[in-house]
């Protein structure tokens, strides 16, 4: 019953995602400027769906303030 997005992250694996060290995003979380996340067991952790959504907001975030737009998805040949 467990997919992707129940799967969950401990620092170092959403650090590794992000391209980020431990450290930054501790200072992240601290500062409000990190994927949500939980202590669970006493130890932080991130949902992956979360991580994947802080960066998919991060990109159209910079779309929108460079004022491109999105290339459109490749479309394979049809026969």
């Amino acid at each position: 019953m467990s997919d992707e997005h129940d799967e969950l992250l401990t620092v170092a694996e959403a650090a590794r995602r992000l391209g980020r060290s431990e450290s930054q995003l501790r200072l992240q979380v601290t500062k409000g400027n990190a994927p949500i996340s939980a202590i669970v067991v006493g130890r932080r952790m991130f949902r992956a769906a979360d991580v994947q959504r802080f960066i998919d907001e991060a990109f159209e975030r910079a779309e929108r303030d460079s004022g491109r737009r999105p290339s459109p998805p490749a479309v394979a040949p049809s026969d």
